[in-house]
């Protein structure tokens, strides 16, 4: 019984420490930081507005109106433009974008006074996507 304690206490250490480290996330990008990495992942995309979360995610658009979603996994950033399939949902000042790419995920972003601009901006990208 003793030994059984000691190794689920041991886990439930070892969990702990894990989420400690871990749970902050990555750092937040600045807007030129945003801005140029969309402009370097995706062909033909040059990012004139970007809007940067605390959670390291930052929406950037160009002025066709495309917008790139930029997303932390683990110690890189996944960029992919808003289009078919996706959805954008605004709950408050806090913008939800669901893709369609399972390994992409759900975006969320709070933007603040300007979630209605953003949310505006997102539906035409993805209805012109279409």
């Amino acid at each position: 019984m003793l030994l059984q304690l000691v190794s689920v206490g041991g886990i439930a250490l070892i969990v702990a420490l894990v989420w400690l480290v871990f749970r902050e996330g990555s750092p937040p990008l600045d807007r030129r930081e945003a801005i140029a990495r969309a402009d370097h992942d995706l062909p033909g995309f040059s990012g004139e507005e970007a809007l940067c979360g605390m959670s390291g995610g930052a929406l950037v658009a160009d002025a066709g109106g495309r917008i790139a979603l930029l997303k932390p996994h683990g110690d890189h950033l996944s960029v992919r433009l808003a289009g078919p399939g996706a959805a954008v949902v605004r709950d408050g000042s806090v913008l939800i974008v669901r893709t369609p790419e399972r390994m992409f995920g759900t975006l969320r972003l709070d933007a603040g006074d300007r979630a209605g601009d953003w949310e505006a901006k997102l539906r035409k990208a993805i209805d012109g996507a279409a």
